[in-house]
């Protein structure tokens, strides 16, 4: 029976991992990890549930259950950032430290020790690229991460990668560009217009009603966006996991679409005016024009993501109905 971990199992990515892996594996164990919780799930649906209320715990409840259930295939997803409307704190500042770079590093460390070594993917960012004048960017593009969740997302590949050399462990190191799911939550760009544009076209609320206050206020309409589909990314991460070439890969459309574009598209299938949305300017988290370059992994896999710009637009607004239903 195959064993598969996944870090970051509440969030996006960690959920459609674990929905495709069920669906492609029937007889399998998954231990998924959360910030607070760890449960082990199996094919007949067994549930082993703990949770985790340090740091330290955290730690050592990973090496024991490493020891308990060796794992065939690590997936890393778990992340800690700054939205655009949260301050630095202390409390987040390690938080961020410890998931973003010292966990992974304690699990590749632990998986070292055992004779059939797992293969380990760990999600980057094209965040790492925030401050390049490349565009579009491929693996090769020098890494100029400008926030502190960039940096740490960048020092992280660079020591898995070394150690993965070293312990003769498979590193799969996947930079992610924009991906959209119904499993975002509200505050991401993506599902916080579609939500709010599904609100007003459902319970047929005219520009009068919602006023000034009520319209949606979102920035930087010309910025551009490399932006798919996450359940596409998802496939595209087991199939690269499943391969015997680690290293470092870009998951991207390397098509763009501005903020205004996507928006625009969403309202045309609303069929809401374009007065609904109310654009401001602020200082953007990045300055490069985010565009990948995704030859490599098109090369090994025999194809990329396809689904973006109008196509994405319409899916995600159809699943976002669907779901709500």
């Amino acid at each position: 029976m195959k064993i598969f971990y996944i870090f970051g199992a509440n969030g996006q990515d960690g959920k459609l991992t674990k929905y495709s892996l069920q669906e492609k594996y029937k007889e399998c164990t998954l231990v998924l990890f959360s910030r607070n919780f760890v449960r082990i799930e199996s094919s007949k649906n067994k549930l082993i549930e703990q949770k985790i209320t340090s740091q330290n715990e955290y730690l050592n409840i990973i090496s024991e259950i490493l020891v308990l259930y060796k794992p065939d295939l690590i997936f890393y997803y778990a992340a800690v950032h700054y939205s655009s409307f949260e301050k630095q704190n202390k409390t987040k500042d390690s938080e961020m430290s410890f998931t973003n770079y010292l966990l992974p590093i304690h699990i590749i460390n632990e998986s070292s020790k055992f004779k059939k070594k797992p293969r380990i993917l760990y999600t980057s960012s094209s965040l790492i690229f925030g401050s390049t004048e490349n565009s579009p960017q491929n693996e090769l593009t020098k890494r100029k991460p400008i926030c502190d969740y960039s940096k740490q997302k960048h020092f992280t590949e660079q020591i898995l990668i070394n150690l993965g050399k070293s312990l003769g462990i498979n590193v799969f190191i996947a930079i992610l560009y924009n991906h959209e799911s119904i499993y975002r939550k509200s505050k991401f760009f993506s599902k916080k217009v579609i939500k709010f544009c599904s609100n007003c076209f459902n319970n047929n609320l005219s520009i009068d009603y919602i006023g000034i206050n009520g319209k949606l206020e979102l920035f930087n309409p010309d910025s551009i966006i490399d932006m798919g589909y996450a359940p596409e990314f998802v496939e595209y991460l087991i199939k690269l996991i499943l391969t015997n070439k680690p290293g470092s890969y870009i998951i991207s459309t390397a098509i763009g679409i501005t903020v205004k574009d996507f928006v625009n598209e969403v309202l045309e299938l609303y069929k809401l005016d374009k007065n609904f949305i109310e654009f401001n300017k602020t200082t953007p988290r990045y300055n490069a024009k985010l565009i990948g370059n995704h030859n490599k992994i098109k090369k090994l896999l025999g194809s990329a993501p396809i689904l973006h710009s109008k196509n994405l637009v319409k899916k995600l607004c159809q699943d976002y109905e669907n779901c709500i239903k």
